[in-house]
């Protein structure tokens, strides 16, 4: 059953589309009669066979493409090279750090998908705003499909350099003392967010003495590039003299 109302809400995305929801879906019933119709007790049926035939091919779609992208991630490989298995990562979220389970994926991989592909986390802490508090429920659900439990961490202004520092280091760094998973093995991403996000989480990482990672994409035609991202590990610390 949950495999039916996942590949059931996938479906619903396309349905919702402007082809099917607008002028796909409506007209198809009214060809049908039109076509095989006898102004008798066939015509509902009729409609009610051709409703029920986009339905079956909006879900035969969704499908394809969960297939189709499955195989691109097995062609390309899951992992980003140089990352290792940790038990903590930390991400700041931002409007492209999305996460669907890789069950029911069907596009590119997110910087945030990647990255749990990459390092395997038992917890992510995602570091978000007031404007990202939007992708908190879908990040979560996401997420805990795939066995990752989250804890969500909100800055009161992304945009701002020293707010974002000063808020992040108490936050964060707090609710990793609070739960016992400071010296636990982990990553501090710094792909995500804005810039001032950036900033905190290279204070995030050089509070904890951990590895710092950044995923590098190339984009052509103001796309990214399948199967280019890198991952780019580094020690805050030498960006942050000081510390």
């Amino acid at each position: 059953m949950s495999s039916l109302r996942r590949l059931l809400t996938g479906a619903s995305a396309y349905l919702g589309s402007v082809f099917v929801g607008v002028l796909f879906a409506p007209v198809l019933p009214d060809v049908a009669v039109d076509l095989f119709g006898n102004d008798d007790w066939r015509d509902p049926l009729l409609r009610l066979a051709a409703v029920v035939l986009v339905l079956i091919a909006c879900v035969a779609l969704y499908r394809f493409q969960i297939v189709r992208a499955a195989r691109r991630a097995a062609r390309i490989g899951l992992a980003l090279e140089g990352l290792e298995q940790r038990e903590v990562l930390v991400i700041p979220v931002g409007h492209r750090s999305g996460y669907t389970a890789r069950a029911v994926r069907t596009g590119q991989r997110t910087s945030t998908e990647w990255l749990v592909d990459s390092c395997r986390p038992a917890v992510l802490v995602a570091v978000g705003t007031p404007q990202v508090t939007v992708m908190r429920a879908a990040l979560r659900e996401g997420l805990e499909a795939d066995g990752v439990a989250v804890e969500w961490v909100e800055l009161s202004d992304g945009g701002d350099p020293e707010v974002a520092v000063a808020e992040a280091q108490s936050l964060v760094v707090g609710l990793l003392e609070r739960r016992g998973w400071r010296d636990r093995p982990s990553y501090v991403d710094t792909t995500g967010g804005t810039v001032a996000m950036s900033f905190a989480m290279l204070r995030v990482g050089a509070l904890l003495a951990t590895t710092c990672v950044y995923v590098a994409s190339e984009i052509r035609n103001r796309e990214v590039v399948p199967g280019s991202q890198r991952a780019r590990a580094f020690d805050p610390i030498l960006l942050t003299p000081g510390q």
